[in-house]
């Protein structure tokens, strides 16, 4: 139990401006996602469903949601994209 509080009292969450390439390998997500799918939710949403862009697919996301963010924030800067 001292490992989970630990853990539980370090744990912070970044912004999303901070994520940076690379990403997660294959067996981190694999890893992430077994994880993620065992923890409680408050609201008892389980099934989870997880959906992973990759590839063609992952820049096309990117892609409408930058369409989407300039579209709520026309005056945005670059790097706020």
């Amino acid at each position: 139990m001292p490992d989970a509080i630990e853990l539980l009292s370090t744990r912070s969450s970044c912004k999303a401006v901070a994520l940076t390439a690379p990403g997660p390998s294959a067996p981190e997500i694999e890893k992430l996602l077994t994880i993620a799918s065992r923890v409680p939710d408050h609201g008892k949403l389980a099934p989870w469903r997880f959906i992973l862009f990759e590839g063609e697919a992952r820049l096309a996301a990117g892609t409408a949601i930058a369409a989407a963010f300039r579209a709520k924030y026309p005056d945005a800067q670059a790097e706020q994209v």
